[in-house]
């Protein structure tokens, strides 16, 4: 009786493990990550079998929000992975890296956040959408805003903001680094975001993840008016 009760546990179907998994990925977060809105599935049948084994596959996550310590953050979050490789399901069992196989994730980057970021270095640009181009209204000293092309750089797995140079204002470039083991696929301009896909492939650690991301100027600091 016991042996089929047990049987019974492990081929549930996924609802089952939903909280495990939500609870699994809740633990990476800390000190350089927050989440809001976290919603996890535990991937396909048989999957409190796969997690008793440490394997899942086939799982999802989406979040509301994911802010890092550097205060940017990034929005409508949606990430499903062929498997994920961790401690088996268990009682009180402690915190531990996460290996993910076949990771895909997209996400949105706000127009108002970037535009904050700018302007810390002193410039204020208004960005917008010009039939699937990125355009930002450069706000110059006496002459008002001046509209210049923003183009969309991949450079080592992270994203790269570089504003066409002006006569009269020179603008930094915008490096968005994203945490390991994220790396850029694509990028597509919308109504008030970039929206942003990457690649997951690799080892998450429990302890430092999100530490890595960084979203900051680089280059000469153009002047304030």
């Amino acid at each position: 009786m016991v042996g089929l009760v047990l049987v019974a546990v492990l081929l549930a179907p996924p609802p089952v493990v939903d909280a495990f998994v939500a609870r699994r990925a809740a633990r990476y977060q800390g000190e350089c990550a927050r989440f809001t809105g976290l919603d996890a599935t535990g991937g396909s049948w048989p999957a409190v079998a796969r997690a008793a084994a440490g394997r899942l596959r086939d799982v999802t996550a989406q979040a509301d929000e994911i802010r890092f310590e550097n205060g940017f953050a990034i929005h409508d979050v949606d990430f499903r992975a062929e498997e994920l490789i961790g401690p088996p399901l268990r009682f009180g069992w402690a915190e531990s890296d996460t290996v993910v196989r076949g990771g895909v994730s997209s996400a949105s980057v706000l127009f108002d956040d970037i535009e904050r970021i700018v302007a810390g270095y002193g410039v204020t640009v208004d960005l917008r959408n010009d039939a699937g181009s990125l355009v930002a209204d450069v706000q110059v000293p006496l002459l008002g805003p001046v509209p210049t092309t923003v183009e969309l750089a991949a450079v080592d797995g992270d994203l790269e903001l570089r504003f066409v140079a002006l006569d009269v204002i020179e603008l930094p470039s915008l490096l968005i680094a994203f945490p390991e083991p994220v790396e850029l696929r694509g990028v597509e301009v919308r109504g008030g975001d970039l929206r942003v896909t990457t690649a997951v492939d690799g080892t998450i650690p429990a302890d430092e993840w999100g530490c890595d991301t960084a979203a900051e100027a680089s280059g000469p600091t153009p002047p304030s008016g």
